[in-house]
């Protein structure tokens, strides 16, 4: 149950036991029954009548105004009337009170978790957050809503720590997959792990946990690891093409290439337009000698995405490796047109003018490539050896 749910149930309890105690001993006034009337509407969603009897209540009584002050403005916020609100809190000030669950609140509708705004007020959020910190307020959700301010805000390792407070009073599983999220955007790959196998505890079904593991041990280069969990996650569901094709490259890379090829193969049959599975299906084949074929996969590639430069400097490679320079060059420039700034392309073409014997032309594309990629080692030395030339 959410925790600022469950404080404002508390508070319902509180409010049903004076009613029934200020009843049974006959001293509901007037006024007073304008402040019961309008808590009573508050709780029953009716904010805008609410705020009406507030208003009555607060016109006619000068002394006791914390109580109709307090539930008014949470009736503000429901409405996203922040100004409002934002005035009565600094009445309350005034009159020397001070509430987290206000500032928590506020927070929320800077947040924008309803849609109210065109987009959420994070800097705000912050603000707000933070003196409902200051006020007491400790709970799971708060610590989760502060985790998303500090999202949004960019700042990593302030939400983690939130995350983590959160999980510490909580421990709800979408907490763990948020919590992981971070902990992979900020480097910290072994942690995403731990959190994301946390998750896990509770979602044993939720096919996305599974990839998203998989994708850090193939970063990891881990692809044991990857096999294993991107296995359990097609066997949850085999027709989810995304996670068997991450499935079929930890394979492809853990040198179960007859593995691979079947689960590639698999894939275009379920979905022809993944373009990954021609190409490495391409891979296998040029690895197996069977060139022709690799050809014909390589242009399926590129045949479903038109854009796909390592499709078309692998193919440039294959006709450079057969001693065709022209073809080669053809499908190099083909991939800069769709990838000006792609330093090893720059190279490959270098490589097909050099085959030519167009010197100037094959110098101007290793200058184009090291600009590109200062660290690219091949371009230098070559680069060197031909000005010596």
């Amino acid at each position: 149950m959410d925790d600022m749910f469950k404080e404002k149930r508390i508070y319902m309890v509180l409010f049903l036991l004076a009613f029934v105690m200020i009843v049974q001993t006959g001293l509901v006034s007037a006024d007073h029954g304008l402040l019961l009337e309008g808590i009573s509407k508050y709780y029953n969603g009716s904010y805008e009548d609410a705020i009406i009897n507030f208003n009555d209540y607060l016109a006619e009584d000068s002394h006791n105004q914390a109580d109709a002050l307090y539930y008014q403005t949470l009736a503000y916020l429901k409405l996203n009337n922040v100004g409002a609100a934002k005035n009565n809190m600094n009445s309350l000030e005034e009159i020397g009170y001070k509430f987290g669950l206000l500032h928590w609140e506020l927070g929320q509708v800077y947040l924008n978790k309803d849609g109210y705004f065109d987009s959420p007020f994070y800097n705000e959020a912050k603000r707000e957050l933070i003196k409902a910190r200051e006020l007491g307020i400790d709970t799971a959700g708060f610590h989760k809503d502060l985790a998303v301010t500090h999202q949004g805000l960019g700042n990593i390792e302030e939400a983690i720590n939130e995350y983590e407070a959160s999980l510490a009073k909580s421990g709800k599983t979408d907490d763990y997959i948020n919590l992981a999220s971070l902990y992979r955007d900020s480097g910290q790959l072994k942690e995403a792990l731990t959190a994301y196998e946390k998750a896990l505890e509770d979602k044993r079904d939720d096919v996305s946990i599974y990839l998203n593991m998989g994708d850090i041990y193939l970063g990891l280069e881990d692809y044991q690891s990857a096999i294993d969990i991107l296995s359990k996650g097609v066997e949850i569901s085999p027709s989810f093409v995304a996670i068997r094709t991450k499935l079929a490259v930890a394979l492809y890379s853990n040198g179960d290439i007859d593995k691979a090829r079947d689960e590639f193969e698999l894939i275009v049959e379920q979905n022809r337009n993944i373009y990954q599975a021609y190409y490495y299906l391409a891979e296998i084949y040029k690895k197996e000698g069977e060139i022709e074929s690799a050809i014909a996969y390589y242009n399926d590639a590129i045949k479903y995405n038109g854009s796909y430069v390592r499709a078309y400097l692998a193919l440039g490679d294959i006709y450079l490796e057969d001693d065709s320079p022209y073809k080669a060059m053809a499908q190099y420039i083909k991939a800069l047109e769709h990838n000006p700034e792609h330093a090893p392309a720059h190279f490959s073409l270098a490589l097909a003018y050099k085959n030519l014997d167009m010197k100037e032309a094959a110098i101007n594309e290793l200058r184009r490539a090291i600009h590109l990629d200062s660290s690219h080692v091949q371009a230098k030395r070559m680069l060197a050896e031909m000005l010596k030339e």
